[in-house]
């Protein structure tokens, strides 16, 4: 994990460097499920609520990170 921070109600995450874009070329599709669904369980048993969660940027694409939105459920 690069950042954690909270915008209102969402919970943004941004991660670098994950299994999900290894050997990945840059402009690559793919998305970091696996990620994803690692952060928002983590995110789920620290807080004891549900969060929708939402892939929303990625290195790959020219973002500076993997960046992982979770709004309340």
């Amino acid at each position: 994990m690069t950042r954690s921070y909270q915008e209102g109600e969402q919970m943004i995450i941004e991660t670098q460097e994950t299994v999900c874009s290894a050997g990945e070329p840059l402009g690559s599709e793919r998305t970091c499920t696996l990620t994803l669904g690692a952060v928002w369980g983590a995110l789920e048993a620290i807080t004891g609520e549900m969060w929708l969660g939402e892939h929303t940027d990625s290195v790959l694409r020219g973002g500076t990170s993997d960046k992982f939105v979770f709004s309340p459920f």
